[in-house]
Protein backbone atom coordinates (compact mmCIF):
# COMPACT_ATOMS: atom_id res chain seq x y z
CA UNK A 1 0.00 0.00 0.00
CA UNK A 2 1.02 3.70 -0.90
CA UNK A 3 0.27 6.68 -0.19
CA UNK A 4 0.58 10.46 -2.35
CA UNK A 5 0.50 13.54 -0.13
CA UNK A 6 1.16 17.06 -1.01
CA UNK A 7 4.51 18.53 0.87
CA UNK A 8 3.27 21.79 2.95
CA UNK A 9 6.59 22.06 5.06
CA UNK A 10 9.32 23.44 2.94
CA UNK A 11 11.80 22.19 5.15
CA UNK A 12 10.47 18.42 4.20
CA UNK A 13 10.43 19.06 0.50
CA UNK A 14 13.93 20.01 0.93
CA UNK A 15 14.69 16.73 3.07
CA UNK A 16 12.91 14.67 0.91
CA UNK A 17 15.01 16.12 -2.03
CA UNK A 18 17.76 15.09 -0.83
CA UNK A 19 16.68 11.86 -0.07
CA UNK A 20 15.87 11.17 -3.68
CA UNK A 21 18.99 12.97 -4.93
CA UNK A 22 16.96 15.65 -6.94
CA UNK A 23 17.36 19.40 -6.64
CA UNK A 24 15.01 20.99 -4.49
CA UNK A 25 12.68 23.77 -5.86
CA UNK A 26 11.82 26.23 -3.06
CA UNK A 27 9.37 28.20 -5.47
CA UNK A 28 7.40 24.79 -6.29
CA UNK A 29 4.47 22.79 -5.03
CA UNK A 30 5.36 19.02 -4.53
CA UNK A 31 4.10 15.74 -3.51
CA UNK A 32 5.81 12.69 -2.41
CA UNK A 33 4.75 9.30 -2.51
CA UNK A 34 5.34 6.89 0.70
CA UNK A 35 5.13 3.30 0.79
CA UNK A 36 2.70 2.21 3.85
CA UNK A 37 2.44 -0.83 6.16
CA UNK A 38 -0.58 -3.08 5.54
CA UNK A 39 -2.83 -1.64 7.82
CA UNK A 40 -1.75 1.96 6.44
CA UNK A 41 -0.33 2.78 10.07
CA UNK A 42 3.21 3.47 9.68
CA UNK A 43 5.25 5.29 6.93
CA UNK A 44 7.62 2.61 5.70
CA UNK A 45 9.71 4.30 3.17
CA UNK A 46 9.81 7.76 0.72
CA UNK A 47 9.05 6.13 -2.99
CA UNK A 48 9.27 9.69 -4.90
CA UNK A 49 8.84 13.36 -5.06
CA UNK A 50 6.98 15.61 -7.64
CA UNK A 51 7.63 19.28 -7.99
CA UNK A 52 5.80 21.54 -10.50
CA UNK A 53 4.65 25.07 -10.58
CA UNK A 54 1.57 27.10 -11.83
CA UNK A 55 2.80 29.67 -14.62
CA UNK A 56 -0.65 31.43 -16.95
CA UNK A 57 -2.60 28.77 -18.10
CA UNK A 58 -0.25 25.83 -17.67
CA UNK A 59 1.33 23.61 -14.76
CA UNK A 60 5.03 22.98 -15.50
CA UNK A 61 6.26 19.50 -14.06
CA UNK A 62 10.30 20.20 -12.92
CA UNK A 63 10.72 16.92 -11.07
CA UNK A 64 9.23 13.26 -11.01
CA UNK A 65 11.59 11.49 -9.33
CA UNK A 66 11.73 8.25 -7.66
CA UNK A 67 13.84 7.12 -4.64
CA UNK A 68 16.84 6.27 -5.86
CA UNK A 69 16.94 2.32 -7.08
CA UNK A 70 13.61 1.66 -7.05
CA UNK A 71 10.88 2.71 -10.11
CA UNK A 72 7.17 2.05 -9.50
CA UNK A 73 5.74 3.04 -12.50
CA UNK A 74 1.88 3.05 -10.73
CA UNK A 75 3.24 5.17 -8.22
CA UNK A 76 4.44 7.45 -10.74
CA UNK A 77 1.43 7.66 -12.47
CA UNK A 78 -0.20 8.63 -9.86
CA UNK A 79 1.75 10.63 -8.35
CA UNK A 80 1.76 12.98 -11.79
CA UNK A 81 -1.69 12.31 -12.54
CA UNK A 82 -2.17 14.01 -8.72
CA UNK A 83 -0.55 17.02 -10.12
CA UNK A 84 -1.81 16.73 -13.35
CA UNK A 85 -5.67 17.10 -11.43
CA UNK A 86 -4.32 19.60 -9.06
CA UNK A 87 -2.89 22.40 -12.03
CA UNK A 88 -6.37 21.32 -13.98
CA UNK A 89 -8.24 22.54 -11.24
CA UNK A 90 -6.89 25.91 -10.55
CA UNK A 91 -7.58 26.45 -14.19
CA UNK A 92 -4.32 25.03 -16.36
CA UNK A 93 -5.18 23.84 -19.80
CA UNK A 94 -2.09 22.45 -20.52
CA UNK A 95 1.18 20.57 -17.86
CA UNK A 96 4.70 20.55 -19.34
CA UNK A 97 7.31 18.18 -18.37
CA UNK A 98 10.37 20.35 -18.19
CA UNK A 99 13.75 19.07 -19.75
CA UNK A 100 15.05 16.77 -17.31
CA UNK A 101 11.79 16.22 -15.08
CA UNK A 102 11.55 12.40 -16.16
CA UNK A 103 12.90 9.59 -18.82
CA UNK A 104 11.39 11.12 -21.73
CA UNK A 105 9.87 7.30 -22.60
CA UNK A 106 7.99 7.50 -19.50
CA UNK A 107 7.03 10.95 -20.51
CA UNK A 108 5.33 9.26 -23.44
CA UNK A 109 3.81 6.37 -22.08
CA UNK A 110 1.79 8.39 -19.66
CA UNK A 111 0.37 10.59 -22.82
CA UNK A 112 3.24 13.60 -22.74
CA UNK A 113 3.74 14.07 -26.80
CA UNK A 114 6.53 16.34 -27.89
CA UNK A 115 4.90 19.47 -29.24
CA UNK A 116 7.06 22.68 -30.25
CA UNK A 117 10.00 21.36 -28.30
CA UNK A 118 8.24 20.63 -24.97
CA UNK A 119 6.19 17.54 -23.84
CA UNK A 120 3.23 18.54 -23.01
CA UNK A 121 -0.57 17.12 -22.61
CA UNK A 122 -3.84 18.97 -23.08
CA UNK A 123 -5.32 18.47 -19.64
CA UNK A 124 -9.03 19.41 -21.18
CA UNK A 125 -8.70 16.60 -23.41
CA UNK A 126 -7.62 14.47 -20.92
CA UNK A 127 -9.88 15.08 -18.32
CA UNK A 128 -12.91 14.86 -20.59
CA UNK A 129 -11.95 10.96 -20.50
CA UNK A 130 -8.70 10.23 -19.29
CA UNK A 131 -9.64 6.03 -20.51
CA UNK A 132 -10.00 7.05 -23.87
CA UNK A 133 -7.59 9.90 -24.23
CA UNK A 134 -4.70 7.19 -23.28
CA UNK A 135 -6.35 4.78 -25.56
CA UNK A 136 -6.50 7.36 -28.61
CA UNK A 137 -2.71 7.77 -28.01
CA UNK A 138 -1.99 4.09 -27.84
CA UNK A 139 -3.77 4.25 -30.91
CA UNK A 140 -1.86 6.47 -32.81
CA UNK A 141 1.40 5.66 -31.71
CA UNK A 142 0.10 1.69 -33.04
CA UNK A 143 0.14 2.73 -36.72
Amino acid sequence: MFVIKPIDDKNIQEELCGVCQCAYLAEDFAYFAADLSEDGSKLLGILGICQFALQEDCGIVHTLQPMPGTFDEEVMIIMIRTAMEFVHRCGCKTMILAEGACDTAFGEKIGFRLTDGQYRINLEEFYKSPCSFQAKLTKKDEK
